[in-house]
């Protein structure tokens, strides 16, 4: 069960009048953005468990090509404004909430934008992960999710003895398809009174592995109640 406030209609069509099997409509733009975000808040999960990731992207700007056929504009075909998207689980739960200032989506390069993105994902369990940052990009497929500026995901904690889990970066890349996030900017771990900071990262789900680069510095709570480093 899902819910979209507001309420869009999709109104691309679909030309299925060629020979071969029949293919599946596209899914509407905003119910891909509900899929994006299934897939990747645990991706952002474990990469704030381990530590993530972000590889700076530039946006393509718009092309102005000679005389002949107008090239693309980069302009938006749907904007949402101060929305929120929330998907439920089968017993009705909430599992999935998206909320944003606004909301754009470009058929030049079927990319989805969202500024000032505010995350919640509940698990069966319920423990409560949030990511926020200033801006997310996705492209089409929901194969990649970058969060830009000022990027945060916490998980929060089960009890006195399991305190909240936060990672911050300027920059975050999640890839699906791989199961991989990486980061090329500064990222910091934190949990309690230990915190870990890296100049760049690299986590791998399907190894369960993380790599950290660069300048890489820890400070651990002792069991006594000091830091150590």
């Amino acid at each position: 069960m899902e819910r979209a406030d507001p309420a869009l209609d999709d109104t691309a069509g679909i030309d299925l009048s060629f020979a071969g099997p029949p293919v599946a409509p596209a899914l509407p733009w905003h119910q891909r953005a509900l899929d994006v975000a299934s897939a990747y808040l645990p991706l952002i999960l474990m990469a704030a468990l381990a530590g993530a990731t972000w590889w700076l992207v530039t946006q393509a700007p718009s092309l102005d090509g000679p005389a002949g056929p107008a090239a693309p504009r980069h302009e938006p075909d749907y904007t949402m404004t101060t929305f929120m998207i929330q998907r439920f689980g089968p017993d009705g739960a909430l599992r999935t909430q998206i909320e944003g200032d606004r909301l754009r989506h470009y058929p030049d390069t079927d990319t989805l934008e969202i500024d000032n993105p505010r995350f919640r994902a509940i698990a069966a369990d319920g423990n409560v992960t949030l990511a926020s940052a200033k801006r997310a990009l996705s492209n089409g497929d929901g194969s990649e999710v970058q969060l830009f500026d000022d990027a945060k995901v916490t998980r929060n904690g089960k009890g006195p003895n399991d305190p909240p889990l936060e990672f911050r970066s300027e920059f975050l890349h999640a890839f699906r398809n791989i199961e991989r996030v990486r980061s090329n900017r500064p990222v910091t771990v934190t949990q309690g009174d230990s915190r870990v900071q890296a100049d760049a990262m690299e986590y791998d789900n399907l190894t369960q592995t993380v790599d950290l680069k660069g300048r890489t510095r820890a400070l651990f709570e002792s069991r006594g109640g000091g830091v150590s480093r």
